[in-house]
Order: structure tokens, then sequence, then C-alpha cells
């Protein structure tokens, strides 16, 4: 993944996209992010991922480190997600 790709998040435990109003715990913003849908990857420097999501109601930058893993779900072991490039 590089700035300027489109992303996509996936659950590690099947390989399936994330479903379209996942959240994610941002322990950079201290707050639920969306990751469901496409994003457009602003930028990847030291760890960190800053997103511009597409399609969704949410509006604005957002930010996460790549080892925040913990969805909005309840199975969170079952849940644990990581970003891709979306091909």
């Amino acid at each position: 993944m590089k700035p300027g790709d489109l992303i996509e998040w996936f659950y590690k435990l099947n390989g399936n996209v994330v479903h379209p109003r996942e959240t994610l715990w941002s322990s950079v913003m201290q707050q639920w992010v969306p990751i469901g849908g496409a994003h457009f990857l602003v930028s990847r420097a030291e760890g960190v991922l800053m997103w511009l999501p597409l399609g969704v109601n949410c509006k604005g930058l957002f930010r996460a480190r790549e080892d925040d893993t913990i969805t909005g779900q309840l199975n969170i072991s079952a849940r644990q997600v990581v970003p891709r490039a979306r091909g």
C-alpha cells in the first residue's frame, strides 16, 4: 500500500471485506472511525495510516495505527481487521 492507492479493510480470520458500516478503534484519534467500503490512502508514515472514506456518510480524514485491529463488533477475536490495497 502506498499513498494514492484505494484501500479496503478485511477480516484477518476469513479474508472477507469488512461490513459496510464497520468501525475501528483508532488509538491515534481516540475514537471509532469508519473502515467499511473503499478509502483513498492519503499517507502511510511511521506506522500510521491516513485515509479519506469514499462513498460513505462520514466526512473528513481519519487516522489509525497499522496495528489498530479492534472493531466495533462484540466478538473481537474473530473480527480483527487489516487494510490492503484494493485490486
